[in-house]
């Protein structure tokens, strides 16, 4: 991390104690010892939020920089913690209902027309439900994390996706991160639902809270404080 003057940068917030330094670990790399002034110069640049990990010199805790009194000031540029375990669990229950839907219609039709001849077996109601999922899976992991940052799960569960700044996703970040989480889809048809506890579980050993579908696209997932208008708007 680069540590430029950015003559732009505001001033340091008052009660944070100039003396004290930290190291900041973030994305796997540790910078540091940086003081107050430091660090609210790289918070105002988008690169020191919530997700990251600080040390106070001379202890040898890891800590997430959020839990710092000291620190929460200089955070409002990203005010928002990250999403738990459960949050996220049952918001992706929520999206799968909403992507096993096209399925259960197919298969309704599959059993309504099982009596009469040429009727639909289950792989042919598989394929037809699947493209349909498909387009769910876009509308709702894709339109909807680009422009809001939220899927409708996420929207029901109070969390959003953000990048690295603590902004909403940009098309092409909500792009990857969709294409890395149901990408399986488009290869394996339904048995790509193997993927999906998998990707999840990743997040329960990460300091960041990142399944890999997020660290592929570098998102986070936070809780929103104030709603929707909580989430800023990507530059």
């Amino acid at each position: 991390m680069s540590d430029r003057i950015d003559s732009r940068a505001p001033p340091v917030p008052a009660g944070v104690p100039p003396h004290r330094t930290w190291y900041v670990s973030m994305h796997g790399e540790i910078y540091g010892p940086a003081d107050a002034d430091t660090l609210a110069r790289w918070a105002a640049q988008g690169r020191f939020g919530c997700h990251c990990w600080v040390r106070e010199t001379g202890s040898a805790q890891w800590v997430g920089a959020e839990s710092v009194p000291a620190l929460r000031s200089i955070l409002a540029s990203w005010p928002l913690p990250l999403a738990t375990f459960r949050q996220r669990l049952l918001a992706q229950l929520v999206d799968c209902v909403i992507l096993g839907a096209p399925m259960v219609v197919a298969l309704i039709v599959m059993w309504q027309t099982s009596a009469r001849p040429g009727s639909f077996s289950f792989f042919a109601a598989a394929f037809l439900g699947s493209p349909i999922s498909l387009f769910v899976v876009a509308s709702n992991e894709l339109i909807l994390v680009a422009t809001r940052g939220q899927s409708i799960g996420k929207i029901v569960l109070g969390i959003a996706v953000v990048d690295r700044r603590g902004a909403r996703p940009s098309w092409h970040t909500a792009a990857t991160r969709a294409l890395a989480k149901y990408g399986t889809f488009a290869v394996i048809g339904y048995f790509g639902a193997i993927w999906l506890p998998i990707d999840g579980l990743a997040m329960r050993s990460h300091p960041y809270r990142q399944t890999y579908h997020d660290r592929w696209s570098n998102t986070y997932v936070c809780q929103l404080r104030g709603g929707p208008l909580g989430l800023r708007a990507g530059g």
